[in-house]
Parts: C-alpha cells; structure tokens; sequence
C-alpha cells in the first residue's frame, strides 16, 4: 500500500517536473518515480523481513529520483547520494517532510563522501553497469560500510532473452552482448540515441558481480525473496500480454545479491 503523502509527492513532482529537464539518457518521468516508490516499498518489506532494517543507517548510491529511499526511510535514517541535479531535485521532492531521516548529497561518481565504517547498510540498484570503474566503487562501498554491514546490490543481466531481443536502455537487439566500442558506435553514430554512453558495463552473471565484491571484502550471495513479490508486477505491468511470460522469466533479468563485510 502506497504511503498516504504520496499525493502530495504526486503534486510536488508534478510542479517540479514540469520545470526541470528530463535526464538525457533515461526515459524517465511522474510514473517512473512514482513506480520506483512503490518498488521500493516491496525493495524494503522483502529485506526488512529477513534482514531488519528498523534504525539502520543507509546510504543508497545512486539515489535517483528517490523512490527506493523515500521507502526505506520509514525506519531508517537514509543518505543519498547522485551525480545529477534533476534526480537530486526530484528525490527532494519525494523527501517531503522525511528530512530528519532522510538526507541528500551531490556525489562526484568516485569517492563516496563519508568516512570509514559510516553506515550499516549501502542500497546499489541498477548503478554498477553505470560507472566506469565498478571495481573503485565496490572498494569505496567496502571502505563505508561498517563490519558485518550489509550491502543489496541489483544490476541487469546481459544473458536475459528479453534484453538480448530489446537493450533496456537504447532498445537495440543484442547490444547488450557487444563490445563497448561496438555499443558505443552503435548508439552515438548509427542510432544517434545519446551524446555518451552511459551503460559502460555488462556483468552477465551473479558470479562476476560477487568477485568484484569479494576482493574488497564482501561476501556476497544471491537474494531471491523478492521472487512472485508486487515488485516483480511492477516492473511487468507496461508490457501488457507479455506479463505473465515476464514474471516467469524476471529473476533472469536482474541480478539480486546481498554481500556481507567480513
């Protein structure tokens, strides 16, 4: 069930939207952050329930539009951090009066901006393909999370059907089995569908995106709770007849993995 301030969210977004520049790349806008709440209401019952999170200090790299942490700040006290103006306007829209537990910063994309051992938990959805060295930020979410902190990690996987048929990013058959020259070619000389690429990497596996923690410290293992959970009927509901077929064939999609500070 949808918080009760999400209509006055709504009305925030709306105004806030209406004067600020979509994200380039990103197809994203209202209904997308309202989705990405609803997500991450399912994103947070589903760790909560096996993990608890209730007075947990969370930072979530890559806040975006502020869904997923809106969600997670009804117990915690969470931090944001993004690379871009316009999601950090929205997720402050979303922030409503949550602002004693729920805090947002401008991240250089590097460095994480906190010192050694600052948080319990470090949220990572959908960010790792993004950045160009994923293995400095894996170090840097090592370096902020306390000892026995936990990290929940989501990144799309390359061997899915549905994104070799469709790239959910540019929608381009089998880009994302490509080279990233070849990708970047494709993209901003053929397609001309970007001025950059911004989807630098592509793990394909649970396996390559647990060695790029473990070598930092973090033990990580695959997280199927959230398997025939709302989540996975949100992320389905736009492709109409193709629903049921995807819901089947989601966890193939996206790799869920949860990693321990030892």
């Amino acid at each position: 069930m949808v918080d009760s301030t999400t209509n006055r969210w709504e009305n925030l977004m709306e105004e806030l939207w209406l004067s600020s520049k979509p994200h380039h790349h990103y197809n994203v806008d209202k209904a997308y952050a309202l989705d990405r709440f609803n997500s991450g209401i399912e994103l947070y019952r589903a760790i909560d329930s096996k993990f608890g999170l209730r007075g947990k200090k969370i930072l979530d790299v890559g806040v975006g539009t502020g869904g997923v942490a809106c969600a997670f700040s009804k117990s915690s006290e969470v931090t944001g951090i993004d690379v871009d103006d316009n999601f950090i306007k929205i997720a402050k829209a979303q922030m409503g009066n949550r602002k004693k537990s729920f805090r947002l910063l401008k991240w250089d994309g590097v460095k994480i901006p906190f010192g050694d051992s600052s948080f319990d938990v470090v949220l990572c959805f959908d960010i790792l393909e993004h950045v160009p060295d994923p293995d400095g930020l894996a170090k840097e979410i090592a370096r902020v999370l306390k000892r026995n902190g936990l990290v929940f990690v989501t990144t799309e996987n390359k061997w899915s059907p549905w994104f070799i048929i469709r790239d959910p990013h540019y929608g381009i058959p089998i880009n994302v089995l490509l080279p990233r020259k070849v990708r970047e070619f494709l993209v901003l000389r053929v397609f001309k569908l970007d001025n950059k690429l911004e989807d630098w990497h592509w793990f394909g596996s649970l396996g390559e995106v647990s060695n790029l923690f473990k070598k930092h410290g973090i033990d990580m293992e695959t997280f199927d709770d959230l398997k025939d959970r709302e989540f996975y009927k949100l992320k389905c509901n736009s492709y109409g007849i193709f629903s049921s077929l995807l819901k089947k064939i989601y966890k193939t999609m996206i790799i869920y993995g949860v990693g321990k500070k030892v």
